[in-house]
């Protein structure tokens, strides 16, 4: 294997290694509203229950998808071609579009569950 190969290995887990420690970072200090590393959104600033809400929700996901992207991102590069340059930039290029698509979805989520507390649905009584 050659040192190229090895670099991109590695940059292609840096946005797992920095989702993790960002789950870790949400998991234990953003007790505080507007805190320096907390999931902050118009929604999860509107008060002290929706901002705890959304450090829980958020610092799961990101510790539960950091490892699925690593894994992920590395089972990718060994199926995808990377004899060429062009094509370890095409390889490489493909991965991190799948890294950030699954971010946004995660991103989405949180939102999505954020709302539902602010509004939970509402059982339909029998008839």
């Amino acid at each position: 294997m050659s040192l190229g190969k090895i670099v991109w290995y590695l940059a292609l887990l840096i946005i797992p290694c920095c989702t993790f420690l960002l789950g870790l970072k949400r998991k234990s200090s953003c007790a505080v509203i507007r805190a320096p590393f907390g999931y902050s959104s118009e929604l999860s600033l509107t008060n002290e229950t929706l901002w705890a809400t959304a450090q829980k929700l958020c610092s799961k996901r990101y510790l539960v998808v950091s490892i699925i992207l690593a894994v992920f991102s590395l089972w990718f590069y060994t199926i995808l071609p990377a004899e060429t340059m062009a094509q370890l930039s095409v390889s490489g290029i493909t991965v991190v579009m799948f890294q950030m698509v699954v971010m946004i979805f995660v991103i989405a989520t949180v939102e999505v569950g954020l709302r539902n507390v602010l509004h939970p649905k509402q059982k339909k009584a029998k008839k």
